[in-house]
């Protein structure tokens, strides 16, 4: 299963249902970061390096129904902020220091993890992690109002 998010406050956070536009099955997935795309009324998956300038929309809680001929739909939590557990990209550099800092999300083939080390406009919170070992952290993901 590909790395993503799970939300942590769902008495926190708003359900919406966005579209998703076709060109191929089931573009977003279960966990994963989505966000706007400007001025085309849908929502795609979020891109290696987004920052705070990306119109970050929430965590998907459904696997999209787009197909290669039609769009589709896609249950998205939303919160301000929405609090998530995800993954550090490299456990070993969590380190007190990095509590509280505002970082960017890391994209590497299926998965989606914390960039720990990029603070330029980031968009995710730590808030705390477990150990160095396995990286869980436990973050807010500031999204677009």
């Amino acid at each position: 299963m590909a790395k993503g998010f799970t939300v942590l406050s769902p008495q926190n956070n708003f359900l919406y249902e966005f579209d998703v536009a076709s060109g191929a099955a089931a573009t977003i997935k279960r966990g994963m970061l989505v966000k706007e795309t400007a001025g085309a009324g849908y929502v795609v998956l979020c891109a290696n390096g987004d920052t705070n300038t990306a119109d970050i929309v929430g965590v998907a809680l459904s696997d999209s129904t787009d197909t290669a001929s039609a769009d589709g739909k896609v249950q998205v939590a939303r919160g301000f902020p929405l609090l998530v557990r995800g993954v550090a990209n490299t456990p070993s550099n969590l380190a007190q220091a990095v509590k509280n800092d505002l970082v960017t999300l890391d994209v590497s083939s299926n998965d989606m993890t914390i960039d720990e080390n990029d603070t330029t406009n980031g968009f995710i919170q730590i808030i705390t992690y477990d150990n160095t070992t396995d990286g869980n952290v436990i973050a807010e993901i500031m999204c677009k109002t």
